[in-house]
């Protein structure tokens, strides 16, 4: 009974991770998706999902098995320039991501409290909420997930379904789409699935394999949702939920934020993780890295994301086949030691 519960706990950490504000509002699967199949695109998305993620919560298990410290693990590999590019290019992503999500924060408090955006504030106090789940590793992000990825998971359902107006719109195309999404989400979880398979407490198939199921139906139901208004229609989702009542818009807002916060974690734990042996502090390293972010995230939200998005997700399937060529190298290394003995 136990494992089943770290199992859904680690789960709950993933999809939480994965949700990030651009996916609960819609903006960000309407940007990929809009006109597409939405039963083809999350097919492939529930396939490619359930292998990378599968592929690094191996690499991590393999690491901590082989007592390398996760956070590094790529540049203790052989190839060292390959391992140094990868890690350049992850904590690139990962503080790119955590920049436009504090960004996002702003934006998305200002609207909920409606009030002018006010510069660093609604940021900083996302940081500091972020700081202080991290300062407690995987079992504050854990509980935290626990506690509000049911809510976000639930909500989004009840807004896809719930409106009279819901489109049953199935446009075509969707695989390549749905490859590149996939690709720069599983980037920005990077970290965080070789920290869960590191603590080689998660069943890899399962937690797989759960985390794609929920994930790619979500996303099958918001490019249903997202395929049935115009184009111009900014967070869709968000959209919606203000036309089932004022209610359930304000609900829709406080699960975008969390959806945020999700996100935050996911990309500042490898970053702290990074530094945190540089700085010989952890404090330290929460402080380095949330004041940069806050710094930059002054850029805005559509700036970083209009831009970065596009680079993470072409250069993330390049990322993710480094990965997958160490794990195969590392599980031949095992059989030659194996047939070796």
């Amino acid at each position: 009974m136990r494992k089943v519960l770290f199992l859904f706990a680690d789960a709950a950490v993933i999809v939480g991770g994965v949700i990030g504000a651009g996916f609960a509002s819609g903006e960000e699967v309407a940007l990929y998706f809009y006109g597409k199949n939405a039963l083809l695109s999350s097919a492939v998305a529930f396939v490619v999902f359930f292998a990378v993620f599968y592929v690094f919560l191996s690499i991590g298990r393999k690491f901590a098995e082989l007592e390398n410290n996760v956070g590094n693990s790529l540049a203790d590999k052989p190839n060292p320039f390959v391992a140094k590019a990868s890690r350049v290019f992850l904590n690139f992503n990962y503080f790119a991501v955590l920049c436009s999500m504090l960004a996002g924060a702003n934006v998305t408090l200002s609207a909920l409290f409606a009030t002018r955006s006010i510069h660093l504030v609604f940021g900083a106090a996302t940081a500091a909420i972020c700081g202080l789940i991290l300062f407690f590793d995987m079992k504050g992000i854990r509980r935290f997930s626990n506690f509000v990825v049911p809510f976000i998971v639930v909500l989004i359902v009840s807004v896809c379904l719930l409106n009279s107006e819901y489109g049953t719109v199935q446009g075509k195309g969707g695989a390549g789409s749905a490859f590149l999404y996939v690709s720069m989400n599983c980037v920005i979880m990077s970290g965080v699935l070789l920290g869960i398979g590191g603590e080689r407490k998660a069943n890899g198939f399962w937690l797989s394999l759960i985390s794609s199921f929920v994930l790619s139906a979500l996303l099958y139901l918001i490019i249903l949702r997202v395929n049935s208004v115009d184009s111009s229609v900014t967070m869709p989702l968000l959209y919606y939920a203000y036309l089932v009542g004022s209610e359930t818009g304000a609900l829709m807002s406080v699960v975008i934020y969390f959806s945020i916060v999700t996100t935050v974690i996911a990309c500042a734990y490898p970053l702290v993780e990074w530094l945190t042996p540089l700085l010989k502090s952890k404090v330290f390293a929460l402080i380095a890295v949330f004041c940069s972010a806050l710094a930059v995230s002054l850029v805005g939200f559509s700036g970083i994301v209009g831009y970065v998005y596009p680079l993470i997700s072409v250069l993330g399937v390049l990322v993710i086949a480094t990965y997958a060529a160490f794990l195969i190298y590392i599980k031949r290394s095992e059989r030659k030691k194996k047939r070796a003995l």
